[in-house]
């Protein structure tokens, strides 16, 4: 992750639910719009595929 405007990022979070016996991963990606350090950041965000259906 570059951290500059008009730049790509991508985390993976993971997760365990007491209803799953093994952890999960969802991917997250965006871009970042604006930036003003110590102050600001302004992003887009999209979640993988998937993402809605790992609640239940």
């Amino acid at each position: 992750m570059e951290g500059e405007v008009n730049t790509v990022y991508f985390f993976e979070t993971r997760y365990k639910l007491e209803t799953h016996s093994e952890e999960q991963r969802a991917s997250h990606y965006g871009w970042f719009l604006r930036l003003e350090q110590d102050r600001l950041v302004e992003i887009t965000w999209v979640t993988g595929a998937g993402w809605g259906n790992k609640w239940s």
